[in-house]
């Protein structure tokens, strides 16, 4: 049987409403495993609650590795699924790795600067001296400085529009606050450039809707 390897967007957790998705692709004939990356959630790694996007997209690899080994798995019939910041992993992977079956991306971050472009502007100055911060305090080896995702008086947060916090909340309730660090990294991340390459063809089957 194929098998879909599932992992979450920016700060979201197995725990934060991917077992639908699972479930669903199981009821369909698939078998399908969930995991958390490294620094967060069910994972090992200190410090916490901190992106890595290379290290993130390895434990995909490690995941797609660990599905292979499981009974009445098809190791040439493996999927990827991401949302978000995952989304962009698994376009990147999948351009990498000619021997996935499939990728599936849901809302994908393909454009760092596209993304960052989306942010309040009054708040840019802020939260880039927070991420510059956070990155020079983790060289000297210093704990995370982290944010909340909602702003708040007198605390600058991620998300400063409380109906985009409630959208993010809908799917995603257990999000911890984040490294600050990860500002960079996503400005930095271009997965759009690696899809030109994929071997993977592009079609539609169907669409798994969950409640």
């Amino acid at each position: 049987m194929p098998a879909v390897v599932i992992a979450h967007g920016l700060g979201g957790l197995q725990s934060s409403r991917l077992q639908p998705y699972a479930e669903r692709f199981a009821n369909a004939g698939y078998h399908a495993i969930t995991f958390d990356y490294r620094y967060w959630g069910e994972s090992d790694g200190q410090p916490r609650n901190i992106v890595d996007v290379p290290s993130q997209q390895d434990d995909y690899k490690a995941a797609i590795s660990a599905v292979k080994t499981m009974p009445g798995v098809d190791g040439d019939r493996i999927v990827i699924w991401g949302t978000s910041l995952s989304g962009g992993h698994v376009l990147e992977l999948g351009a990498k790795l000619p021997e996935l079956a499939a990728v599936i991306a849901q809302a994908p971050h393909v454009n760092g600067p596209a993304t960052a472009s989306q942010l309040p502007p009054a708040s840019l100055p802020g939260l880039v001296a927070q991420g510059t911060t956070d990155a020079a305090g983790a060289a000297l080896g210093q704990p995370p400085l982290t944010s909340p995702w909602q702003t708040r008086p007198a605390r600058m947060g991620l998300l400063p529009k409380q109906a985009l916090t409630r959208a993010v909340n809908s799917f995603s309730p257990t999000r911890h606050p984040q490294a600050m660090s990860f500002l960079l990294v996503l400005c930095c991340s271009y997965p759009s450039s690696y899809p030109i390459h994929m071997r993977l063809t592009a079609t539609t089957r169907h669409i798994l809707a969950w409640d």
